[in-house]
C-alpha cells in the first residue's frame, strides 16, 4: 500500500500590485506539476 503523500501548505505574496508579480505567480501555477504539488 502506497503512503499518501500531505500536500503543502502555500502561502504567497505578490508584492507590489503595479510589478510583476502576480504574471509570475500565474505563470508558475500554469504549470501542472506545480498544481499536482501544492493543491
Amino acid at each position: 500500500m502506497l503512503k499518501e503523500r500531505k500536500k503543502i501548505r502555500l502561502g504567497v505574496s505578490i508584492g507590489d500590485l503595479n510589478g510583476i508579480g502576480m504574471e509570475v505567480i500565474i505563470k508558475t501555477f500554469e504549470d501542472k506539476r506545480m498544481m499536482d504539488f501544492c493543491t
